[in-house]
């Protein structure tokens, strides 16, 4: 950081050093002066690198109207830059302005048919219930990945394609070389909403198995104890989701209503 200070002691314009003065400084979570080291920046470079790290910031910290801004500026600065729109669609999103975002994916999506937005738009297509534009966005991924399929099988499950969803539940698990506990859980959580709790019980198992930390494993796994007419069994899964997570308000919720039917 010494040395970041002493150049731009140098340099106070150099808009590179204030650019990467902001990465450390997001390294080191100094969040408000790492926004405001890649807007400064920003107002001194042209590169569009400051403008999207500065609103993935923002909309991080849960200031998504700010988020808009930097990502507008670098959509009309690059608009053949496809991260401007796509960091417009992330804001938009979480501003709920649903149409707003499917047009910055689209947008993004024309500018780089590679790029990520092709799964944020499938995700905004699922989301208003355009579940076969969804899918076909997604026909557009050549190698899909663990999140992909995830996103596959819940738009198949809204379309009432219950074995088509399941199978891409078991590609999903397949193919995570990280996060296949998510995957187990997101499939679990299939089977439980399908009535198949015995099932739903092993794909919890499965996720506990890889990650028994997750508070939210153990409390679906005694959601499926629960649906199997195992209160006992239960109560023990959700004292554990609460020994990892006091806070977990479904889970003390689920194990009040339980105490009360003893």
């Amino acid at each position: 950081m010494q040395c970041f200070r002493a150049s731009l002691e140098l340099e106070p314009e150099n808009a590179e050093f204030l650019y990467h003065q902001a990465l450390l400084l997001e390294d080191l979570e100094r969040t408000d002066e790492a926004i405001d080291a890649y807007a400064a920046s920003a107002s001194r470079g042209h590169s569009t690198d400051a403008l999207i790290r500065l609103s993935a910031l923002l909309l991080r910290v849960g200031r998504a109207a700010d988020a808009l801004v930097p990502a507008d500026e670098a959509r009309s600065r690059h608009p053949l830059d496809g991260r401007g729109h796509l960091a417009a669609g992330r804001a938009a999103i979480a501003l709920n302005r649903t149409a707003d975002a499917e047009a910055f994916f689209r947008k993004a999506l024309d500018v780089d048919p590679a790029s990520e937005a092709r799964l944020e738009l499938a995700r905004v297509l699922h989301l208003i219930g355009k579940e076969e534009d969804g899918l076909a966005v997604l026909r557009g991924i050549e190698t899909p990945d663990t999140g992909a399929l995830l996103l596959r099988a819940d738009i198949q499950r809204s379309l009432g394609r219950t074995d088509e969803a399941l199978a891409d539940e078991d590609a999903a698990i397949r193919a995570a070389t990280e996060g296949r506990d998510l995957a187990y859980r997101h499939k679990g959580r299939l089977l439980l909403d399908l009535g198949r709790p015995k099932e739903a019980v092993a794909a919890f198992d499965a996720a506990l198995g890889l990650d028994p930390t997750d508070a939210e494993a153990w409390f679906d796994a005694a959601r499926a104890w629960q649906a199997l007419g195992q209160e006992g069994r239960a109560r023990k899964l959700l004292d554990e989701a609460l020994r990892l997570d006091p806070d977990h308000a479904q889970a003390r919720r689920l194990r009040s209503e339980g105490a009360t039917t003893d």
